[in-house]
């Protein structure tokens, strides 16, 4: 396949998840993931990644400020750029993986790692205290690293560099162990997917057994906030999704639960309370660790998060009225927290003075006006109520069974974000589908070259 056929390919699929719209990438705005603390002490940081850049509170949600993709990613173009990895650093400091590498954005200023500034990074995790932060970086062929670095410094070393047929896709932290790493990726030479864990903070890596044949490919959503064992995959099952849970550290997966369409959100509480959701299947919620799962509302999800004894969700601005809510009765009720007309205005950050962010804002902010001026929703505490006469899911415990060795499609990959992170999703949610888009079908021919002149 060509470059230009590659890159054709990934826009036509990123522009076909959401639509053609306002965004400067040419998709339609909408919210995708919120990642929130540790920050410093007494402050909340929420950064909130989106379809045309992100949009970022220090007072916990008080104000938002937006810094645009053309700012984040200079000098390439938003259009060539997939959705970038997202974490919070213990120094308040919103910082972002994507395919030149890792920033941080501090205050007013985008300033880049020149330790991985030529790496194609497609997730970040971050420990709890948010003081370490892991990079993976995932090109086909190649033989792709794991890295680290104190949030502060933002100065990578090198880890792990596993066999050459690995191509990352995501990467999360264990709470209770400092020593716990789970990855997931690809064969590139199949294309089947893989779990892999580390026992040493990532100084070797080792693969886990294969998971069940109907898998096309598998995202981290989480690690057991006190278990290091309990491990929790967004796996991508024919047109669908499914949850895998292992009990093991990835010896062996588990479906806890299926999906219609995307599964995109997914969050947990330190008390064994886990919460997953997507826009087709609304919002679930477990109180045994994720061994099973009742329907909370026919809420569209589109990102979970825990934070402080809150419970925080992406929804349909356009729907909703708003795109970022919160609830503090564990997902029964979601008071909405931002809408996309009440950001503060473009941040004129680094190069996004040069490229006029800060002046293509009043804009942007107007078409948000007038398409909630439009809308009949109208803005209000949302009762999640019972959930609709919708199908019943499938909530079922099963051995994984042998994995299949078999090429897998890489066009499955393209769903709409997880997010991490996380869902986190991802990542990412968090790197995510996009990422995993982006690397199976491969960079822009610019960044290709400038990759060929240079040694690893």
């Amino acid at each position: 396949m060509q470059i230009s056929t590659r890159r054709s390919l990934f826009l036509a699929l990123s522009l076909s998840l959401t639509g053609a719209g306002a965004g400067a990438n040419g998709r339609f705005p909408a919210a995708q993931q919120v990642v929130i603390g540790p920050g410093l002490a007494g402050v909340d940081v929420m950064a909130l990644r989106t379809t045309f850049g992100l949009v970022i509170s220090r007072d916990a949600g008080q104000h938002f400020e937006w810094v645009c993709e053309e700012a984040l990613f200079a000098p390439q173009e938003p259009s060539e750029t997939p959705d970038p990895a997202l974490i919070v650093g213990a120094d308040g400091t919103v910082q972002y993986g994507f395919e030149w590498g890792v920033r941080r954005i501090e205050a007013c200023n985008i300033s880049p790692s020149p330790s991985v500034a030529e790496r194609v990074i497609v997730d970040l995790a971050a420990d709890p205290s948010g003081e370490t932060v892991y990079a993976v970086e995932g090109i086909p062929g190649e033989a792709n690293g794991v890295f680290r670095a104190s949030t502060r410094s933002l100065v990578f070393e090198p880890l792990a560099v596993p066999a050459p047929s690995v191509l990352f896709l995501t990467v999360e932290t264990a709470a209770s162990d400092p020593q716990r790493l789970y990855f997931t990726g690809l064969d590139s030479a199949t294309n089947a997917p893989r779990v892999m864990r580390s026992d040493d903070a990532g100084r070797t890596v080792r693969t886990l057994p294969a998971l069940a044949r109907e898998v096309d490919s598998a995202f981290l959503s989480g690690v057991g906030p006190t278990d290091a064992n309990l491990v929790f995959l967004r796996a991508l099952v024919g047109t669908g999704t499914a949850l895998y849970r292992s009990t093991d550290g990835g010896e062996r997966f588990s479906v806890a639960l299926r999906f219609r369409g995307p599964m995109l959100g997914f969050a947990q509480d330190a008390a064994r309370t886990v919460w997953v959701g997507g826009p087709d299947d609304g919002l679930f919620r477990s109180d045994d660790g994720g061994a099973t799962f009742e329907p909370v509302s026919n809420f569209a999800v589109y990102c979970l998060a825990h934070h402080a004894g809150a419970l925080y969700v992406c929804a349909d601005w356009v729907r909703e009225g708003w795109a970022l809510g919160r609830s503090t009765d564990r997902g029964a009720r979601f008071e909405p927290l931002l809408r996309l007309d009440q950001i503060t205005g473009g941040v004129a950050c680094g190069v996004g003075q040069a490229v006029g962010c800060d002046a293509r804002w009043p804009g942007l902010r107007q078409f948000f006006v007038n398409r909630n001026a439009d809308a009949s929703v109208p803005v209000f505490v949302r009762d999640a109520g019972p959930r609709d006469a919708a199908p019943a899911r499938d909530v079922v415990r099963v051995d994984a069974g042998p994995g299949d060795a078999s090429v897998r499609d890489a066009g499955a990959l393209a769903v709409a974000r997880e997010g991490a992170c996380g869902c986190r999703a991802g990542a990412p949610g968090r790197g995510g589908a996009f990422a995993a888009v982006w690397a199976m079908l491969g960079l822009s021919s610019r960044r290709w070259r400038r990759r060929s002149g240079r040694s690893r």
